[in-house]
């Protein structure tokens, strides 16, 4: 492990790709000094292989067998999942301080957990009726004696969920959603939020009906970027009932701990009136002049890039998005998606620190639930994204440098 941390990127400075580079490096290092089959096969899957496991981690559901068995197929043993896992924290922690943030890591540990029973042969089956019934009790346990809707509904309410947000959610997390639930009414929307001391992030989940109004996600990403908030990672979900239960994990730059409770309650106020309508979300975003001074983009600009992965899932289009990193992005981004008839189910927002650049993940559907095939609509999809981007960009570049002259104003 301590040679494929040293070996895994002396490929960089050459035209060819710097892990295939490193991969002869790591063969020829193997000969060198004596590596007996084992240790060779596993220093070179550790060079050759160094970014899987965050590139895993950041931008693909490790709740999808399609992306969990082919990465748990890739690292085959427990002992080189352990060590890539080390490798992929040292790479990234290595970039510069506070590039390995307590959020990665919990993203990193969550793909390791989801993948050692694969490695290890243990089964992971959906979890069944008594399983089930286990969770419900203990999401029972966190309810108050005001808020509770009897074990049998609590179980009924977990079955309308999918893995990813049983596995994911701790039942006092899943308590305070199920009871938003059992308090909804019809034209309102409701927000749970709370602050992650360990990973230092606030979680605002927004509880409300899909037709409520059109784009709850773009119109809650514009929110948050008018706010000055950071989205780090979005779990959407609709459930076959309509009811929308979509979880934001964020960060506030304008609080080093936690941010006070009128903050909090501020940010969950103006996204129940902008999802009402009761306030524009353009409006919102216009007025607030962080939007072009919190982050100035590069001078020099990365080309913007979408790509759409048809083949990882099943159920759902994986469009993948890497541009420049700026305030306001990610709501260009989302509104593009809306504005294209589509539906985002999942999200995966993460950095590429290095590069300045986001590397986005949204998985899609069409309205009526169903992945997209045609390959015409599709290319019309990148296209179209990628000309928005470019165009929420150029006006970025015009509005900073408004500023700079003071005609903003």
């Amino acid at each position: 492990m301590h040679l494929a941390i040293l070996l895994h990127d002396l490929g960089k400075g050459r035209k060819e790709d710097h892990s295939e580079v490193g991969k002869r490096i790591a063969e020829e290092m193997a000969v060198r000094l004596g590596c007996d089959e084992q240790e060779t096969r596993t220093l070179i899957f550790l060079v050759h292989r160094h970014l899987l496991m965050a590139d895993t981690a950041f931008q693909r559901d490790p709740y999808d067998e399609k992306v969990l068995l082919p990465f748990a197929r890739a690292v085959a043993t427990p002992e080189t999942l352990r060590k890539l896992l080390v490798l992929t924290a040292a790479d990234i922690a290595a970039v510069g301080p506070g590039v390995l943030t307590k959020w990665k890591e919990s993203l990193l540990i969550e793909l390791y957990l989801r993948t050692l029973p694969k490695v290890l042969g243990e089964r992971d089956e959906p979890p069944g009726p008594e399983r089930l019934r286990q969770l419900a009790s203990e999401v029972a346990h966190e309810f108050t004696n005001a808020e509770a809707g009897g074990l049998d509904w609590i179980e009924s309410q977990l079955g309308q969920f999918p893995l990813r947000y049983l596995h994911g959610t701790p039942p006092k997390r899943i308590a305070a959603h199920l009871a938003a639930v059992k308090r909804l009414q019809a034209g309102e929307a409701l927000v749970e939020e709370s602050f992650n001391e360990e990973l230092g992030t606030c979680e605002y989940t927004v509880i409300t009906h899909d037709h409520l109004t059109p784009g709850i996600f773009s119109k809650i990403a514009g929110v948050m970027t008018a706010q000055g908030l950071q989205i780090l990672d979005a779990q959407i979900i609709t459930r076959n009932d309509g009811v929308v239960v979509d979880t934001f994990k964020v960060s506030d730059p304008d609080y080093a701990g936690v941010p006070p409770d009128e903050r909090r309650a501020s940010n969950a106020a103006t996204i129940v009136r902008v999802l009402k309508g009761e306030e524009d979300v353009e409006r919102l975003m216009s007025r607030n002049t962080r939007l072009f001074t919190v982050r100035r983009l590069p001078t020099t600009r990365q080309a913007t890039e979408v790509q759409i992965d048809n083949e990882t899932c099943d159920r759902s289009t994986i469009i993948d998005v890497f541009a420049d990193d700026t305030q306001g992005l990610l709501y260009a981004i989302t509104r593009s998606i809306f504005q294209l008839g589509l539906s985002v189910h999942a999200a995966r927002i993460s950095g590429r620190q290095e590069l300045d650049q986001v590397a986005d993940v949204f998985y899609v559907t069409d309205q009526h639930g169903a992945k997209i095939e045609d390959h015409a609509r599709l290319e019309a999809i990148r296209a179209t994204i990628k000309e928005n981007i470019d165009l929420f960009m150029d006006r970025r570049v015009d509005a900073s440098e408004g500023v700079s002259t003071g005609s903003l104003a």
